[in-house]
């Protein structure tokens, strides 16, 4: 999986998914589950699968396949905006992390998503650390930031660029993974 895939992959979901819901829906969280390696230079088919559409709540799964072998899937859940709980904090405090050196920053956009672009730090260390940036043209408030959760249920190779263990923090000025 070459740099940058992984944010490819995930704003082109959101994409499909945030198509196939009125604007009245925002993403709440996502979970990536990650079911082997795949290559972002070859031919790669979405498939969307509707699992609940409610007034308030919407589930939407996305699997990626390559050959037709699903290498991730990707599920979404929505809530109605006017029916959302603002005032709603997450718990514990979180950690301080620092924000990404600019120098060693490069940044991957590959569509019009209206969340969020991933960031990467360079580092010599085996951990990769990633940031997701808000668009910023969107106005979104801390809470409008979609949960996402990362699992490999051990099935990638150690080699991967893919990491094997994976933390996520909510921030107010954004998520960092």
């Amino acid at each position: 999986m070459t740099d940058g895939s992984l944010a490819q992959l995930l704003e082109k979901a959101s994409s499909i998914v945030l198509g196939s819901v009125s604007n009245l829906f925002r993403i709440h969280s996502i979970y990536c589950y990650n079911l082997s390696e795949i290559d972002v230079l070859k031919p790669t088919n979405y498939r969307l699968q509707k699992v609940r559409d409610g007034r308030n709540f919407t589930i939407r799964f996305v699997e990626i396949s390559q050959k037709e072998k699903p290498t991730q899937v990707f599920e979404f859940s929505l809530q109605n905006v006017a029916n959302v709980d603002v005032s709603v904090t997450y718990t514990p405090k979180f950690p301080d992390v620092k924000p990404p050196a600019s120098k060693n920053l490069k940044q991957k956009s590959f569509n019009d998503s209206p969340f969020f672009h991933f960031c990467r730090a360079e580092s010599e260390s085996k951990v990769t650390a990633y940031w997701i940036k808000l668009d910023d043209s969107a106005q979104f408030d801390h809470e409008d930031i979609p949960l996402l959760m990362f699992s490999d249920y051990g099935f990638l190779a150690e080699d991967s660029d893919l990491i094997t263990q994976h933390s996520v923090w909510i921030h107010e000025n954004g998520l960092v993974l």
